[in-house]
């Protein structure tokens, strides 16, 4: 018998025309409709995506004020490309950003979550290399006051080189950690440089070195 997975919820973001239909769950009862929703908050998962179909909207994901303040669990999805930062040039990124603004204000009545991860999709062009993107969504996103994250991941559709993620410590301090979970360093207050995230991102672990030299065994 297969384990039982953790239920997920994810809200894609309208492409063409309102499908509301196709995403929405009917039930006979109101109340009905109301547990079901209550026991959705406490044992899914959202994933909210944010691409271009929805960067501009100030109302990215149509949930009621009421399902957002009950969600515990949450994943934010951006799918950053260039465009979406508003630059050429990644040395001339502003601090200030409109989208970062716009998603904050849409999770401000999330005030029950316990898990609020960002994940960072990177489509790099020839201008930006995906380094430079997670770098400059990270440095916007990992100081919020509200939302407060508490994990910050990087993808590519391509390829992976076990890439550190950024982990908020029960201190609310922000700490790299290796895919095994292991902590490789800590990560400065305030924003930080792209050269030095880059070290940070790819800093190997110790703990994972002398695991591996462990089941080596001796030469």
């Amino acid at each position: 018998m297969r384990a039982p997975q953790p239920l997920t919820f994810v809200w894609l973001p309208r492409r063409r025309k309102p499908a509301y239909a196709k995403y929405g769950i009917l039930l006979a009862s109101r109340q009905l409709h109301r547990e079901f929703m209550d026991v959705l908050c406490k044992k899914a998962t959202f994933t909210l995506n944010v691409d271009r179909s929805n960067e501009q909207s100030t109302n990215p994901w149509p949930l009621s004020h009421d399902t957002i303040s009950k969600i515990r669990s949450c994943e934010i999805r951006i799918i950053a490309t260039s465009n979406m930062l508003g630059t050429r040039d990644p040395r001339s990124m502003p601090r200030e950003w409109g989208l970062r603004d716009r998603v904050s204000r849409s999770l401000s009545a999330m005030k029950r979550v316990e898990k609020l991860r960002l994940h960072v999709h990177a489509v790099p062009d020839r201008m930006w290399n995906p380094l430079w993107l997670w770098s400059q969504v990270s440095q916007q996103f990992k100081d919020l006051v509200e939302p407060r994250f508490t994990a910050i991941t990087f993808g590519l559709e391509s390829w992976t080189l076990g890439e550190n993620c950024l982990k908020r410590e029960t201190d609310g301090k922000w700490r790299w950690a290796c895919p095994a979970d292991h902590v490789v360093t800590d990560d400065p207050e305030g924003w930080q440089p792209i050269r030095e995230f880059c070290a940070a991102l790819y800093l190997e672990c110790r703990e994972c070195q002398r695991n591996r030299a462990a089941a080596a065994g001796p030469a």
